[in-house]
């Protein structure tokens, strides 16, 4: 056996490792960013519909709009429906927060637009509940449901409980 053999062996095990390793990235670095880029328009999105409608999104309220129409009894209405309002404003104050921070925008004044219109929107909510915050029954979502499974919206309201779980949008 050649002196020079086991430096080739290693040499070629290094290179097969180094070769499935930048596989691996370039499989995984537009995946990765194909979801941040989804998410991140689909706030876009959301922020836009809020602004066009002043309602809730129906996505973010599934779970209330159910439990709505399974049990219509006045007390689980009355429930139900603050939860819904909870739950926009808190999903609306972190779209805010997100357009605040991201450079989404081309110029500051559209930037500062937005999230006034946003703020005011947010206001209403919160002085007017439910009838403020009820979704647009016509309206429906252009995503597929397998697309949105990945969201990260609260549909439910853990303050009673203690739990924090994350919603998924439907």
């Amino acid at each position: 056996m050649d002196s020079g053999t086991p430096i080739l062996i290693l040499l070629l095990i290094t290179s097969v490792g180094l070769g499935v390793i930048l596989f691996l990235i370039k499989v995984t670095v537009p995946r990765i960013f194909k979801r941040v880029l989804d998410h991140y328009g689909h706030r876009l999105e959301l922020a836009e519909l809020i602004m066009n409608t002043r309602r809730a999104p129906a996505l973010w309220l599934t779970r209330q709009m159910e439990g709505l129409a399974q049990n219509p009894s006045p007390d689980r209405v009355a429930r139900l429906q603050r939860q819904a309002v909870r739950i926009s404003i808190k999903n609306l104050k972190a779209i805010i927060k997100f357009l605040s921070n991201a450079n989404t925008y081309d110029t500051p004044e559209t930037r500062h637009m937005v999230l006034k219109e946003l703020n005011a929107i947010r206001r209403e909510w919160e002085a007017g509940g439910w009838p403020a915050v009820e979704p647009d029954p016509d309206y429906a979502l252009l995503r597929d449901r397998e697309e949105m499974e990945g969201a990260t919206y609260i549909t439910h309201d853990s303050t009673a409980s203690g739990e924090v779980e994350p919603g998924k949008a439907v």
